[in-house]
């Protein structure tokens, strides 16, 4: 709310979510969130371009530092396999998955976090429906993605690139500890007065559900600590 002794701006936003769920084990005896000593401000927050409110969940990674700022993964779903030729795009949309936005760029989640590979920044994506279910339908250029099956996962990447672009987070260290929204449009770097920061402060030491996790890229395997199958720990 804005207020002076002559006039006053309010200001209100509605949203909803499909329900709760906890991604985080429960186990008799579990000691607290270990939560970091200092929070960190969001680097890549969701741009606020999408027509429904972009949100993180439980159980997301988050690339922490020291400094008090940080990275999250965006992950998405294919909806449907990629030819080469495609310029259109199709990411779930289950009411637990990351929303995509034209500006964000993305990958085909590599073999390895370090796997260089091709990347496209995505153009308008909206919200239909295929096959009878909710998608994301997103627009690229021909021939920019290569191609990727049904169930595939896209990463944001860290440039536009046809060969060279590498998953934005290298050094996923934490979880987002619950779930945000990104109701504003953000700052676009620290002279902008007038945009959002988000501030969040990511939990160490946690075990969650992976078929509970939003996405879970074949490359996180390598940080897992879990010996349980199901189980995804760092």
């Amino acid at each position: 709310m804005l207020q002076s002794n002559i006039g006053r701006v309010t200001y209100q936003h509605r949203d909803s979510i499909p329900g709760a769920k906890f991604v985080f084990v429960k186990m008799k005896g579990k000691p607290a969130p270990c939560e970091v000593p200092i929070g960190m401000r969001i680097l890549n927050p969701f741009t606020g371009t999408a027509t429904v409110t972009p949100k993180i969940y439980q159980g997301d990674l988050c690339e922490y530092k020291t400094d008090g700022t940080g990275y999250i993964m965006k992950v998405y779903k294919l909806a449907k396999a990629v030819t080469a030729q495609d310029t259109t795009i199709y990411i779930t949309a289950d009411g637990y998955s990351h929303i995509p936005e034209a500006g964000t760029i993305v990958m085909k989640a590599a073999a390895t976090l370090a796997t260089a590979g091709a990347s496209e920044t995505l153009g308008t994506c909206t919200k239909t429906t295929y096959l009878g279910a909710d998608v994301y339908a997103c627009t690229i250029e021909a021939n920019s993605l290569g191609t990727a099956s049904l169930g595939d996962i896209l990463v944001e990447a860290d440039i536009d690139s046809a060969t060279e672009a590498v998953c934005l987070v290298q050094n996923p260290n934490s979880f987002v500890d619950n779930d945000y929204c990104f109701a504003y449009v953000p700052a676009t770097g620290n002279t902008d007065f007038d945009g959002a920061r988000y501030y969040i402060t990511p939990v160490l030491h946690e075990t969650c559900w992976t078929a509970k996790m939003t996405c879970y890229p074949a490359f996180l395997n390598a940080i897992n600590k879990s010996l349980v199958s199901g189980w995804f720990e760092l």
